[in-house]
């Protein structure tokens, strides 16, 4: 249902956009004695990422510096497209130590599935940004009625150039058929700068970048980030377009140039209309950066678009993944398999297992008929599509007195020898150990107990001292190759819920 998966979508945007908008402000550092154009350039990739949900994937993103969680459909997917019905919901933001607090908070297995307890919010939430991007709209749309209703028998001077009587200070307005609209007021020696400097806006389609900006802004009106980066594109766009008029000019005009901003400064107004105007902006600055303007070394133009090319490239593109696919399972799980016998472990202190899980994988809960104890108890399956890849499972250990840390996986391994026909004790390799937690691969023995028939398969064990838990993951035959094994076990984080 739309009212759940589309706030989560425009979020995912927004967060990859925020990534871009990090990066960008970094880039224009580097190009604060470049031309300003190519700062301004540097921003159609933000607004790429705010306004097209999808892209190409490439080894060269820079998000694959954050990690961004690719899907298969080519989106950035921070949050699952529909968290709401998803059994283990967990979200794989750029700070991890958010994720992680939020994916504690996150309900889980069939809280989640039965309860739906996040219907609510996300429907709620969802409500409440449509609301404010309806309002913003509105708010752009009385802007622009009130522009036009001041530009009531403008009158033209030539071309598609007016002079209205009033406004205060000039601008371009129009996305079909752009027209440029001068103060009456402004003295005609003065006109010739603020017309140059309009008509670029027009030649370089300035408004239509603008209107697209302002619709980004809309939709993702709750990013403080995009709001800025919607501020400083402005300052770029007018600061670029002064560059121009002064590359152009014969001679110098900055003096002159300067005198009639100076002019103009006192009529600013308060609020832009709905497509903002060109003309004005932060005057103090332009007129301070008109002043300072000189023509840029050869070397320097050259490298600024290569630093621009190699950046508008990079966060464009989307990583190829790898970490796309994370889950986090909170155990126990469920309370079906509960005897008296074992009822303090269904009691114990629950924790959450995050770990990445190989693209197309997920995890469900076992049928209600199949929830009952097996080699750990609350079983979780995990299938790669429609056939069953993995069981996982958790339970206690004991720490035995005197035991070296090196034999504590043996403790573990009491649990998991059941009987002759089990044995997870083969090929036991340390994936990773920070004396309380540990992951390892191995090769679980199987004995068929009416046949007789061995056969190992693959095997993962985590487990946490401090905690006094573990988790075991049994692999069908087959459903993962040793990378993939090592690859889920490096991932793998056992942590209080």
């Amino acid at each position: 249902m739309w009212s759940y998966t589309l706030f989560p979508a425009v979020v995912n945007m927004s967060i990859t956009a925020s990534v871009a908008v990090c990066a960008v402000l970094l880039a224009r550092l580097a190009l604060r004695r470049a031309p300003r154009i190519f700062s301004y350039v540097l921003w159609a990739v933000v607004l790429f990422r705010l306004l097209c949900p999808v892209s190409l994937s490439s080894p060269l993103s820079a998000l694959n510096l954050a990690s961004a969680p690719v899907s298969a459909g080519g989106t950035v997917d921070y949050i699952p497209p529909d968290i709401v019905h998803t059994p283990f919901p967990a979200v794989a933001l750029p700070l991890p130590g958010l994720s992680q607090a939020i994916n504690q908070a996150l309900p889980q297995g069939e809280e989640q599935l039965t309860a739906d307890p996040l219907e609510a919010p996300v429907s709620l939430a969802t409500l409440v940004w449509l609301a404010g991007a309806a309002v913003m709209l509105a708010m752009g749309a009385a802007s622009l009625l009130r522009l036009r209703r001041q530009l009531t028998g403008a009158v033209k001077l030539r071309d598609n150039i007016y002079l209205a009587d009033r406004i205060s200070v000039p601008f371009t307005l129009g996305l079909l058929r752009p027209a440029v609209y001068l103060p009456s007021s402004l003295a005609e020696e003065e006109r010739g700068y603020i017309i140059a400097h309009e008509l670029t806006h027009i030649r370089r389609r300035d408004y239509l970048w603008r209107a697209l900006a302002w619709l980004a802004l809309c939709l993702h009106w709750f990013n403080p980030l995009v709001w800025l980066a919607f501020v400083l594109s402005g300052r770029d766009m007018e600061l670029s377009c002064d560059e121009a008029v002064l590359r152009r000019a014969p001679g110098d005009i900055r003096a002159d140039y300067c005198a009639s901003l100076l002019h103009l400064a006192a009529g600013r107004p308060r609020l832009s209309p709905a497509v903002p105007p060109f003309g004005y902006g932060p005057m103090k600055e332009r007129m301070v950066h008109i002043m300072k303007f000189h023509a840029p070394r050869r070397a320097l133009v050259i490298a600024a678009v290569i630093l621009v090319v190699v950046v508008c490239a990079a966060l464009a593109l989307n990583p190829l993944g790898g970490r796309e696919n994370t889950v986090s399972l909170t155990f126990p799980a469920y309370q079906e398999g509960r005897e008296e016998y074992n009822a303090a472990l269904y009691d114990h202190a629950p924790f959450t297992l995050t770990m990445a899980l190989p693209d197309g994988w997920r995890a469900e809960l076992p049928p209600l008929d199949q929830r009952a104890a097996t080699f750990a108890f609350t079983p979780i399956l995990l299938y790669d599509g429609e056939e069953l890849a993995a069981t996982v499972g958790f339970n206690t250990f004991e720490l035995y007195p005197d035991t070296t840390p090196e034999n504590f996986h043996r403790m573990v391994y009491n649990q998991l020898m059941l009987g002759s026909g089990v044995n997870w004790d083969n090929d036991y390799t340390v994936l990773s150990d920070d004396g309380t937690a540990c992951t390892a691969s191995c090769q679980v023995y199987l004995q068929d107990p009416v046949t007789g028939a061995e056969s190992y398969v693959p095997g993962l064990l985590s487990y946490r001292t401090d905690l006094l838990v573990y988790v075991a993951i049994q692999f069908q035959p087959g459903a993962v190759t040793q990378e993939e094994l090592a690859a889920m076990g490096e991932s793998i984080s056992l942590t209080p819920a």
